[in-house]
């Protein structure tokens, strides 16, 4: 019997707890499933808001063709009036100024020349032979030179006083393989703001770069350099002042004088191109002989201070804006140039990390808080990280060969986020990686985008789109290809972006495919010119003193005969031209 009792009281202790553990511990599922579809729907919701700011910002800074179209025609009334009216120089403008280089390079210049080319804080000076074979360098030595910190920031004659001294000690050094040359021909690329007044004078506007030389501002360069040179013993002719955008131009033309345009892309950007001087009604020119309508020049477009109301802008353009010493100025080159890609992105980047814990929960982990601080830095993550991460996202062929899996791994990605960031694995996991590379490759597209229409306004603006579109309609173009060199035109370009950002030409080159389409596409060709603003400078310099000379020969040649038959000389060259008026200046050889 009291066996009996003891097993039914064993069963109810056993009811007891059975009956307080499964309502605890259905509760506890309970509360722990709420617990996970709130950290769940947290995390949904999350996604879904990086998911939307990664589309505004789409919309935001990659243009529809609407907008395109809307930009380029403000592009096109800017290259107008530019051309017409003298623009005051206030960073909103394009200033198309005239370079007044009329001796255009065709690849039979030849001789000894020097050149300085100073564009920063390393500058450097070359002596080269232009070969008498056409294009032909013969030969080229070139010495680059940093200027010390107590020279760029002291006085002006200091800082001329340095460039003509180690001009000197170079021509010195290399004079004796110059056989025709008895006073040294030079160019001098000076890349920083200037008023030209001619080929060989302009005044300095302002410094850049850090230089903060006195007595400069406001004083011709050319003169600088040339009383130098007489204190250091050393006379010398300075046949052309230039800038790295011109000589860039310059030098590619020497080798195919098709090309039409010059770019420079780097830490800043610039454009020049081939007009003829009759379509420059404000340059008032005193030679005579410009007034020929088969006289053509280049211009300098300055066109980073290009500003449209269309410009493809964000929240962080504007912050990257207001944090820069010429706040609201040059917004076209602050959106294409290397200084400012890598910032942009970085805002952008934080914007993320900050409203959707990119980088993970900074609330809650230490590592993740770490990587946001490092992110709220300035020029924390730069532009080399973001072309490396561009790069490994535009190397289609190695990736297609490695497969899906490992192109979602992004392993330079998460190098780069390291390097700059310190983010480790935890926090920057394979997800997060492909939003990085989704906003550098935003950033980079809009670049080139932009790049490709400021070119496409240029082709269009100097005539060389419709002329090409109509040579191509013609039963003639259309039989052969045959003729299809003869239609073709270069675009020279140099800068850091170009040469060495990851990816960054065959974004261009869709781009540009986009916007000339398929039958003009092949017929623009962009060419690479490294360092190219050193050799242009002496190849205008050689061809200004080419020219001076023909000149000089012909005013002491001409006779009361000559002078007679000079109208009617005049005459028939226009009635040729006239005849060839469907030809751009940019498609002439």
């Amino acid at each position: 019997m009291s066996g009996q009792l003891t097993q039914q009281g064993q069963g109810s202790s056993h009811n007891r707890t059975r009956s307080f553990w499964v309502p605890a511990l259905a509760t506890a599922f309970s509360i722990g499933g709420l617990w996970v579809g709130y950290k769940l729907s947290k995390y949904v919701r999350t996604q879904r808001r990086r998911q939307r700011l990664l589309i505004q910002y789409q919309k935001e800074m990659i243009p529809d063709s609407a907008r395109m179209e809307a930009i380029k025609e403000d592009f096109m009334k800017q290259l107008d009036y530019g051309r017409e009216n003298k623009v005051t120089p206030t960073g909103r403008h394009m200033l198309m100024l005239p370079s007044y280089v009329t001796a255009l390079p065709t690849g039979l210049e030849s001789g000894d020349s020097y050149a300085i080319d100073l564009g920063g804080t390393n500058f450097r000076v070359l002596h080269v032979v232009l070969s008498k074979e056409p294009s032909k360098v013969e030969c080229t030595e070139m010495t680059e030179v940093s200027i010390p910190p107590n020279v760029y920031k002291g006085t002006g004659q200091q800082l001329f006083d340095f460039l003509a001294t180690t001009l000197k000690d170079f021509i010195k050094e290399h004079k004796s393989k110059s056989s025709d040359m008895r006073v040294p021909v030079v160019g001098f690329c000076f890349s920083f703001p200037m008023d030209q007044t001619s080929l060989t004078q302009g005044l300095l506007l302002d410094w850049t770069k850090g230089f903060t030389c006195t007595g400069v501002i406001g004083q011709d360069p050319v003169a600088l350099l040339s009383q130098a040179l007489d204190r250091a013993g050393m006379h010398c002719r300075v046949s052309a002042l230039l800038n790295d955008t011109i000589g860039v131009w310059a030098a590619q033309r020497y080798f195919d004088p098709k090309t039409s345009i010059g770019l420079i892309l780097g830490t800043g950007t610039n454009a020049c191109y081939v007009l003829p001087v009759a379509r420059i009604p404000k340059w008032d020119y005193k030679d005579p002989s410009l007034q020929h309508p088969e006289a053509l020049t280049v211009v300098n477009v300055e066109w980073g201070a290009f500003e449209s109301q269309w410009l493809p802008r964000t929240a962080e353009d504007r912050d990257v804006d207001a944090s820069t010493a010429h706040k609201g100025k040059y917004l076209f080159e602050k959106l294409v140039s290397g200084m400012f890609l890598g910032e942009v992105a970085r805002r952008i980047l934080l914007t993320l990390a900050a409203d959707t814990k990119l980088f993970g929960d900074y609330s809650t982990s230490p590592d993740a808080a770490c990587v946001l601080a490092k992110l709220a830095e300035p020029s924390s993550f730069t532009s080399v990280h973001m072309s490396a991460i561009v790069g490994e996202a535009m190397e289609s062929k190695e990736q297609q060969r490695k497969g899906p899996a490992a192109r979602d791994m992004l392993p330079k990605t998460a190098e780069m986020l390291h390097k700059s960031l310190g983010a480790g694995p935890a926090e920057a996991p394979p997800s997060t990686r492909k939003v990085v590379k989704e906003v550098c490759v935003m950033v980079a597209l809009r670049s080139a985008k932009m790049v490709a229409l400021g070119l496409d306004a240029l082709l269009t603006h100097s005539g060389w789109k419709d002329w090409a579109l109509h040579e191509l309609a013609t039963q003639e173009r259309r039989a052969t290809d045959l003729s299809l060199p003869s239609l073709a035109t270069t675009i020279a370009i140099d800068g850091s972006v170009f040469a060495k950002f990851g990816g960054y030409q065959a974004m261009l080159a869709s781009c540009m495919l986009e916007l000339l389409g398929p039958e003009l596409h092949p017929l623009v060709h962009i060419k690479l010119t490294q360092d190219g603003s050193s050799l242009g400078a002496v190849v205008l310099a050689q061809a200004a003193a080419e020219e001076a000379a023909r000149k000089s020969r012909a005013s002491a040649d001409e006779g009361p005969v000559a002078k007679a038959l000079e109208p009617m000389q005049t005459a028939s060259k226009a009635q040729t031209q006239q005849q060839n008026s469907r030809e751009p200046a940019g498609a002439q050889a």
